[in-house]
This record gives C-alpha cells, sequence and structure tokens, in this order.
C-alpha cells in the first residue's frame, strides 16, 4: 500500500524519471551530429565573410602608359598608382552593421536549435507514451490469449458457447493489433529521431520527463528571452545600422595616388586625387534598408503574438489535461483491472461475455486516460523549452 501511495503522489507531482539523462543528452547529440543547423551555422559564417569582404578597400590600381611619336622624336611615358576609399565613415557603419548581423545570426542559430530540440523532446515524450502503452497492450494480450485457450477447452467440453470463443478471437486480435500498430509508431520516432542526430540506445527504459507548470505569467515573461524574438529584435537593430550605412555609402568617396611621368628626358612625379560621386549608383539603397529595418520590425512584433499564442494554447491544454491527470492516476497506476477482472471471471463472478466487454471498457478508459498524460507532457514541453537550452 505505502508503495502505490508513492507512486501515485510522483504521478501527481508530474511523473517519476528514471531516465531523465536521455532528455540532456540528446541536446549534445544534436549540436554534434544535426545536419541542418551544421548547414546553417556554416551558412551564418560565409554570409558573415561575404559582408566583411564588402567593407574591404577597393582594388589598388596601378597604371602603366608608353606612347611615342610616328617618325622619331621622344618617348613619353608615365606610371601611377592609386586607391579608392569611400567615404571614411562608411567603413565604421558598416563594421557596427556587420557586428548586429553576426548577433542575429547567432540567434537565428538559436531559434532553429530550439525548433529542433523541442521536436526531439517530443519525440521521446511518444516513446515513453508507448512504452506505457504497449505494456498495458502486451498485458491485454496475453490475458486474452490465456482466456481464449480457456474458453476453446469450455467449448470442446460443451461448457461455453461458439459466440463467446469467437467473441475472445475478435478481442485478442484487436488487441495485437493495436500492439503491432504501437511498435511501429515507436520505431518511426526512433527514426525521426536519428535523423535529428541523436542515437537513443534503450528506448525501452524512457520515461516522462520531470517537469512542472508554472504560472501563465511566468511564461508570458519569457517571451522576450524567446529566441524567436530576440532574433528579430536583434535583425530590426542590424537594419537599422543598415539604414545608417547606406546613408555612408551615398556620401562622395574619395582617390589618392601617386604619379610619375618621363617626358623630353625629365622625370616629373606627383599625385593625384579624384572623387566618386555615387549619384547613380546607390539610387534605391536607403529606401531597401528601410524597407528591410520595417519588415524586421512586423517579424518581431508578429513573433511575439504567435509566441504568446502558443503560450495561451498549449497552457490552457496543460491546466485542463492536468486536472484529469489529477483525477485519474489514482485510479490506473493504483489498480490493476484486468488482473481484478480476470479473478473475478475465474471465480465464476461474471460471464465470459461480460468480461470482454468489462475488459474493452477498461482498456478503452486506461487508453484515453494515456492519451490525456500525452498530451499533459507535450504542452508542457513546449511550454517549458527555453528552460531546457
Amino acid at each position: 500500500m505505502k508503495k502505490i501511495i508513492i507512486l501515485a503522489a510522483a504521478c501527481l507531482a508530474g511523473t517519476c524519471c528514471v531516465s531523465a539523462d536521455v532528455y540532456d543528452d540528446i541536446i549534445a547529440q544534436i549540436d554534434e551530429n544535426n545536419a541542418s543547423l551544421k548547414a546553417l551555422r556554416y551558412e551564418n559564417i560565409s554570409e558573415i565573410a561575404e559582408l566583411q569582404m564588402d567593407n574591404n578597400l577597393s582594388e589598388t590600381e596601378v597604371e602603366f602608359e608608353h606612347v611615342w611619336a610616328a617618325r622619331g622624336g621622344e618617348k613619353k611615358w608615365n606610371a601611377g598608382i592609386s586607391q579608392s576609399f569611400d567615404f571614411p565613415g562608411a567603413y565604421i557603419a558598416r563594421r557596427r552593421e556587420i557586428a548586429a548581423r553576426r548577433s542575429a545570426f547567432e540567434l537565428k542559430y538559436r531559434a532553429e536549435r530550439a525548433d529542433v530540440v523541442l521536436r526531439a523532446r517530443e519525440l521521446l515524450i511518444e516513446i515513453a507514451y508507448c512504452n506505457k502503452a504497449i505494456a498495458l497492450e502486451e498485458a491485454i494480450v496475453a490475458d486474452m490469449q490465456s482466456i481464449n485457450d480457456m474458453l476453446s477447452k469450455a467449448y470442446s467440453g460443451g461448457d461455453a458457447t461458439i459466440l463467446e470463443v469467437n467473441r475472445s478471437k475478435i478481442e485478442l486480435a484487436n488487441n495485437m493489433v493495436k500492439l503491432n500498430e504501437l511498435s511501429e509508431r515507436r520505431h518511426s520516432c526512433i527514426s525521426e529521431l536519428g535523423s535529428l542526430g541523436c542515437d537513443i540506445t534503450d528506448t525501452g527504459a524512457i520515461v516522462y520527463p520531470l517537469s512542472r507548470l508554472e504560472t501563465i505569467d511566468d511564461y508570458y515573461m519569457q517571451i522576450d528571452d524567446s529566441p524567436y524574438v530576440a532574433y528579430y529584435q536583434q535583425q530590426k537593430r542590424a537594419e537599422a545600422l543598415g539604414v545608417k550605412s547606406r546613408k555612408m555609402e551615398m556620401l562622395p568617396g574619395i582617390k589618392v595616388g601617386y604619379v610619375h611621368e618621363y617626358e623630353d628626358g625629365t622625370s616629373f612625379n606627383g599625385f593625384s586625387v579624384g572623387l566618386s560621386l555615387p549619384i547613380f549608383s546607390s539610387r534605391g539603397k536607403k529606401a531597401l534598408a528601410k524597407a528591410l529595418e520595417a519588415q524586421a520590425d512586423w517579424n518581431e512584433a508578429a513573433a511575439r503574438v504567435e509566441r504568446r499564442s502558443v503560450i495561451d494554447v498549449e497552457y490552457h491544454s496543460a491546466e485542463s489535461s492536468k486536472q484529469l491527470v489529477d483525477l485519474l492516476a489514482p485510479v490506473f497506476y493504483s489498480n490493476n483491472h484486468i488482473e481484478l477482472l480476470h479473478k473475478a471471471f475465474k471465480g465464476g463472478q461474471m460471464s465470459a461475455i461480460d468480461y470482454l466487454r468489462e475488459v474493452t471498457y477498461f482498456r478503452e478508459s486506461e487508453w484515453d486516460f494515456l492519451q490525456v498524460e500525452l498530451d499533459y507532457h507535450l504542452s508542457l514541453a513546449r511550454l517549458n523549452i527555453f528552460n531546457f537550452l
């Protein structure tokens, strides 16, 4: 009795977790093995490298010119080297923009990583559900097989009807089909985990994670810390700096150089200075930058609305599911209804048809409970995902 009370208390608190490490281990495995995150990491690196190249000085120009008259006369030649510069403030502005974009790319990576980790946790939770459901179905199949054998012998002796025998065979087949479906579902989850870069060795030992439902205000307070919202916040800042960079690029550039000329036996040394006026080449850049800044602003607002919507939906789902889990956990965790029904049938307290009907009722009821329990833990995972990163 003491063990039953302890088990029920653990269920009411959330669930016991003998394999909690697996939920932590998948994060390290995802960081190490997930192909899409690896690709995103190098995509971010390449984009930053491209931006840095755009902030480099333009090519150094070296010129040489040699001319001569058609009929004798002195030869003339000149050489020079020059370098063009954007307006000096443009380089500083672009460096600040690049730093902001680097931070935004890192937050984008964190957001994508959160999605992958959440999906992996959902799959582990589904496996935990399948483990419990498979254990239930295996017990029912074993019991149904025993009842089927018993009724077949009784039918041979004239103590059971063919209706009872056929009903037991149909129920046995139905439960075997359900058991196969659960095994296939668990295998599908394991395969998808493998595609995410997670290799789980002992899937049969996976149980629900130990987690708790906070207040809805606690989850609202986490919205600003969400990598999705933080990414668009940083992207908006980067686009604002991009507007400043485009303004600097519209200012005149400078070209300076050294010139050496040789003419009539005399060498001349000097320098050249020029201005580049980006009147046409910069047309539309400022408008584009402002549009991107506005887009990032609206993306941030949309991310806030979306995250708040997720919290509202999942919190109320978790809250209602928790009420049912708290109510039904002592019923299903403290009693083995199949075993009790089997004893009643063998003791002659009910007919075979009544037994099969009652088994079906309690099985379907426990299935409903397992589904509610699964929904509860999936909602918790979606609400608490940022606590695990």
